[in-house]
């Protein structure tokens, strides 16, 4: 007999909405296995099930077409997982839990010197795009173990600092989960990935039933890629970049020192002289 099976999508609405378990199983041994497929008796049992739910009926009808469930696969692993996600600071916090919510105001980590970027090593620096400072102390915020949430509107500068991120947790030998509700939001981030050559850090399994043929050609293209790569002496450079960098956060100070006999500061003044009327 062909395998039959009753909507999932339906049985999980009808627990989760109305409170009615229905076992899909038991619907489905009342189909004669000898006999022609007769959906009758699963009907009236169903029926009968859920009557109580205001305006339920079934059509006795046929209809074919491909039916797919795409995200109850993750609404049963997230029921499974009730007691795992219980027991998670940030969910419960998500949740309302105050002590959950008190643990994540603090320090949720280790201590971190908003100053970090000037005397980071720059060998010890993974940024690969363009990083402020409120971008820069975000990726060292999570470095450091913080839990953030980072928001702004569109063209500020989130999917960069995801992307730096992403290549700083690899870099220090983490692996990264990103989960975005749009496809969008994952383009613009595999996008910035790829055009500094690390897109075959990326296993893309957004779509949910990846083709399977083509996850492990890419990973036999990466795992290739990275035997041919060759070792790199970055070490001029490194110290070239942390001369000049020096440089200006000496010109910085300079600016910003207050001074004798007026105690204030070239920046002060030029701030004060600014807006004098002309």
């Amino acid at each position: 007999m062909t395998k039959v099976e009753i909507n999932p999508v339906l049985l999980h609405r009808l627990s989760d909405e109305f409170g009615i378990d229905i076992d899909g199983q038991d619907l489905v041994e009342l189909i004669q296995p000898s006999a022609p497929l007769d959906t009758q008796p699963v009907f009236e049992r169903l029926c009968k099930q859920a009557g109580q739910v205001a305006g339920f009926a079934i059509e006795n009808q046929m209809v074919i077409g491909t039916f797919t469930y795409a995200k109850l696969p993750m609404v049963n692993d997230l029921q499974k997982g009730v007691d795992l996600l219980e027991a998670h600071d940030v969910v419960a916090a998500l949740a309302g839990d105050r002590v959950a919510q008190q643990a994540i105001r603090g320090d949720g980590g280790a201590s971190m010197d908003e100053s970090l970027p000037d005397h980071t090593p720059p060998q010890d620096e993974f940024l690969v795009a363009d990083a402020d400072s409120s971008q820069n102390y975000a990726v060292n915020a999570v470095v450091a173990g913080k839990n953030l949430v980072i928001k702004g509107p569109p063209g500020t500068g989130k999917s960069q600092t995801i992307t730096n991120l992403v290549a700083t947790l690899i870099a220090r030998g983490y692996r990264v989960l990103f989960v975005a509700e749009k496809r969008a939001a994952i383009d613009a981030v595999l996008s910035r990935l790829q055009r500094v050559d690390l897109g075959g850090l990326v296993m893309d399994l957004h779509d949910g039933s990846p083709n399977r043929r083509k996850v492990a050609q890419d990973l036999a293209a990466t795992l290739d890629r990275a035997s041919q790569t060759p070792p790199t002496n970055l070490a001029d450079q490194h110290r070239d970049l942390a001369t000049n960098r020096e440089r200006v956060l000496a010109h910085t100070r300079c600016l910003h020192q207050r001074r004798a006999p007026w105690d204030i500061s070239v920046f002060d003044l030029q701030a004060r002289l600014l807006g004098l009327p002309r």
